[in-house]
């Protein structure tokens, strides 16, 4: 009920900020830097660059397994560009990973599998230097940081017939973390019809994702391990742009209203 009340409120959050950078963004004319939002989506691929995309439980006879699949993303980006080569980029994204459960009982023929989700929300805070490759075409680098929040815990059970059962609790003790950002990627711009951008990059966490417990549990013998999950990853990255629109000027002359 927990979880669905924090997904239900953070969703809700999300609509209204939409529609809040949407404003902001429609209403850049009145700002002396010109800022644009963004719809983003992205797909999170494993990587073994920072930790291991496998975490190995054992305490014998119980032995397991917790492999990072592959996950996605979405969320909204507000962009504040100071010229047309650099920009400062903040948003908000909602994150969902997932995990492959793979048990088994030593020398009992026993094994069993499932899976497992994690999410999480993030803040990036990166900024951006572009080099024009044509009138319309940059090619773009950022490097930034991203504090993100873990709302819950979670738990998989998993029965592997008569009294076999094993369990598996992904948990973190701090509910904030902060990852590193950096993204290469290219974008068209079009002042009518607003800029389509294509990246991709890596997310490097300067802490673990979460813990796992793993356990096996048979007539009231249990075996129990614990191993940290860092879940490190690599993405691709694609957005649009609402067009910008610039500074005119002051729209109206000083003197009395008639």
């Amino acid at each position: 009920m927990m979880v669905y009340f924090m997904k239900k409120h953070f969703f809700l959050c999300c609509f209204i900020s939409c529609i809040s950078f949407t404003g902001i963004s429609q209403a850049s004319k009145k700002s002396k830097f010109p800022m644009s939002f963004a719809i983003n989506a992205r797909v999170l691929i494993p990587s073994d660059f920072v930790g291991s995309k496998s975490t190995f439980l054992s305490n014998e006879p119980f032995q397991s397994t917790v492999t990072q699949k592959n996950g996605y993303s979405f969320g909204g980006i507000l962009r504040t560009s100071f010229s047309d080569f650099f920009s400062l980029e903040t948003g908000i994204y909602f994150n969902q990973r997932h995990f492959d459960l793979n048990m088994s009982v030593l020398d009992s023929g026993i094994t069993a599998q499932n899976n497992m989700t994690f999410i999480s929300y993030e803040i990036p805070i990166q900024g951006r230097i572009f080099i024009k490759l044509s009138k319309t075409i940059f090619s773009s680098v950022s490097l930034g940081v991203s504090p993100n929040y873990k709302p819950s815990n979670v738990q998989v059970v998993t029965l592997a017939g008569g009294s076999h059962g094993f369990s598996h609790t992904g948990f973190s003790e701090s509910k904030m973390g902060v990852d590193f950002n950096t993204e290469f990627g290219f974008e068209r711009r079009d002042k009518k019809n607003g800029t389509i951008y294509f990246g991709a990059g890596a997310k490097i966490p300067l802490n673990n994702l979460f813990d796992v417990i793993g356990q096996y549990a048979n007539q009231g013998n249990k075996f129990t391990d614990v191993k940290s999950v860092r879940a490190s990853f690599l993405f691709v990255d694609l957005r649009y742009y609402l067009p910008t629109v610039k500074n005119p000027g002051n729209e109206f002359k000083d003197g009395p209203i008639e």
